[in-house]
């Protein structure tokens, strides 16, 4: 008598799975959502609709389709962050997307492209109005430090305001580049310390309250403690 239960109980669930992967695939009735902006010209509901359909339409893949292997199928496309998709009780499949939000600008044989927060490439982004800071050298060699230093740069109010690109070179490390005066900071490969920012900070609201932009072409600051003017 148990084991006829528990066959029952087990003929159930199959059952139900596999009328919940119908109503999955029934994409007739689909609705689109966004947590933030689409910025991409590249990204159209259709083509993700038709992805879906082709999954679906697979019969192979049909007894074992749930909402995670469409999820991972929508984040094919390298511009989208997450995807959720909900089965409401009407039968309504609800997709919500977050797009990828450009990090950064790399100049590249003279193009800037958009990346984002791992430096990943960030393709036909249309509009982004937000300042972002400019990479360039060897943006492809570099590691999570040049990351942290962006990160770090973004989060100061005076840093963020005056500092307009990052060059990586790997064997020289970075220079940051300032609107103002069209300074370079040659830091080598130390990360934004406490004391690192403040002598940065002292250099350029010294420049920028007397006006004297002819003073240096570049400060090194790879020693501790000095501030050396390159001419």
């Amino acid at each position: 008598m148990l084991l006829i239960f528990t066959t029952f109980i087990v003929f159930i669930l199959i059952l139900f799975s596999f009328e919940q992967n119908i109503k999955i695939c029934d994409l007739s009735n689909i609705d689109f959502k966004y947590k933030n902006k689409n910025i991409y010209n590249s990204f159209v509901e259709k083509n993700v609709r038709e992805k879906l359909i082709i999954v679906c339409n697979n019969k192979h893949l049909q007894q074992d389709i749930n909402t995670s292997l469409l999820e991972d199928l929508i984040l094919e496309d390298q511009n989208i962050k997450k995807a959720e998709l909900y089965l409401d009780v009407s039968g309504k499949l609800e997709v919500i997307l977050e797009f990828k939000t450009p990090f950064a600008r790399q100049l590249k044989n003279q193009e800037l492209i958009y990346l984002d927060n791992e430096l990943n490439i960030l393709s036909d982004v249309i509009q982004f109005d937000k300042k972002l800071i400019v990479l360039s050298g060897d943006v492809e060699t570099s590691d999570n430090n040049l990351i942290k230093l962006i990160e770090s740069v973004y989060n100061n109010k005076i840093l963020n305001s005056l500092i307009g690109g990052i060059n990586y070179d790997f064997e020289g490390g970075y220079v940051l580049s300032s609107n103002y005066c069209n300074l370079f900071i040659d830091i080598g490969f130390q990360s934004l310390s406490d004391e690192l920012i403040k002598r940065i900070e002292t250099f350029l609201l010294f420049q920028e309250e007397f006006k004297y932009c002819d003073y240096c072409d570049t400060i090194n600051l790879k020693y501790n403690n000095q501030v050396i003017c390159v001419k």
